[in-house]
């Protein structure tokens, strides 16, 4: 009798456990709840922090290609300069500079001006020229985040921050001077300037149509 009774408490034990449900209690769950949603913050963090690494590397990048460019297109115009016979069609200081250049097969003007307040480069360009420095083309701003910029003028001897307008011949070379916020140094560029001494092109307006007959004088 007691071994039957025994017995049948144990087949009883046995049923009782495999009907009582095995899981985590409310405060395992919490706790597991608690340390994923920290992993989950850590992870987010640093995703983020990838991005925003991404994105500026990618805007310093576009930038110095903006001022790689615009330095470049700057170079290559100046070393076009036509010598145009026009004391409008040549002004050279130090913070502003127009002159006329070939471009493929039409002569366009160009004029640079520095905005110190604004911190950057402001490109004016028409195409073709018309052969003043006064009137106004296409406004573009070239380099932003300047501190100072500034051209130079050389007769082969010296460097003037100005170009007479008196002068019947072109400057031999031009330097560019800038430095950008946070640079605690100064680039400099320097171009030459491809033309003859004493040989300055005069021009004649074609009646018939919009462009210049231009002839050495």
């Amino acid at each position: 009798m007691d071994k039957m009774y025994l017995k049948n408490q144990t087949r009883l034990i046995w049923r009782l456990k495999r009907t009582v449900p095995v899981g985590l209690t409310l405060v395992e769950a919490l706790i597991a709840l608690a340390i994923f949603s920290v992993v989950i913050g850590l992870v987010l963090i640093v995703v983020t922090g990838l991005f925003r690494s991404t994105r500026q590397i990618q805007t310093l990048v576009q930038k110095t290609q903006r001022q790689r460019l615009c330095l470049w297109r700057l170079s290559r115009e100046i070393a076009s300069i036509i010598p145009v016979h026009l004391q409008e069609s040549f002004r050279a200081q130090e913070k502003e500079f127009f002159f006329v250049f070939a471009r493929e097969d039409k002569l366009a003007e160009s004029r640079y001006v520095y905005n110190p307040s604004g911190h950057k480069l402001e490109r004016y360009f028409q195409e073709p020229t018309d052969f003043d420095w006064a009137t106004s083309g296409i406004k573009e701003d070239c380099l932003d985040g300047l501190v100072d910029f500034k051209f130079s003028y050389s007769d082969g001897n010296e460097w003037y921050s100005e170009w007479p307008q008196t002068q019947k011949q072109l400057p031999c070379a031009i330097k560019i001077a800038f430095s950008f916020v946070g640079e605690n140094r100064e680039r400099e560029i320097i171009v030459n300037v491809p033309v003859s001494p004493g040989r300055l092109l005069k021009y004649e307006k074609n009646i018939n149509s919009n462009f210049y007959n231009l002839a050495y004088s």
